[in-house]
């Protein structure tokens, strides 16, 4: 006796949320969600959104199954990851965590600011990022912002415009 295998894993199965929530938004329009989720990385059929699309409008899909919460190092691999390469999924299961967690949104604002200010190499910005840190209530990346402090010519180094330093000296929050 054969058995007909109904729930085995498609390439569409980590945008399906992303889809639903498209739909529940009103988007119906199976070419726009479908070039949307190509846009984001699906590298499956026109068909398999289409055929997802149809069973919602009929009512013979539901929402896909809630993102369990992550494991900690994956969780941390998404904070720490650039959004725009971030799979569809893992941004929706960023988003739920930062909505679930006012401090980890918080902290997640905290450390893409300082990876962009890093990146930017603009050191001599990095003085407000630390006085914002501080009057943070998020103990860990105030632990890291005093740390810099100490350190201030190597961060003022991260800048490449002339007189930063200067612009750097008594900055601290402490001083405030």
């Amino acid at each position: 006796m054969l058995v007909k295998v109904t729930q085995r894993r498609t390439l569409l199965d980590d945008y399906k949320p992303y889809l639903y929530e498209r739909f529940t938004q009103g988007c119906r329009n199976a070419s726009l969600l479908f070039r949307e989720v190509r846009y984001q990385g699906f590298l499956g059929e026109r068909t398999g959104v289409n055929r997802y699309i149809r069973q919602l409008k009929q009512g013979l899909e539901t929402a896909p199954p809630t993102l369990a919460l992550p494991k900690p190092r994956r969780a941390l691999r998404w904070v720490m990851t650039h959004p725009d390469r971030l799979r569809p999924h893992e941004v929706l299961g960023l988003k739920a965590l930062r909505a679930a967690c006012p401090e980890l949104d918080a902290a997640v604002e905290h450390v893409r600011t300082f990876a962009a200010l890093m990146h930017d190499r603009r050191g001599q910005d990095v003085f407000d990022w630390i006085e914002q840190v501080h009057n943070s209530d998020l103990p860990s990346l105030q632990q890291f912002a005093r740390g810099l402090l100490h350190d201030q010519d190597a961060v003022v180094a991260a800048s490449p415009q002339p007189g930063s330093q200067a612009k750097s000296k008594d900055r601290s929050p402490e001083s405030s």
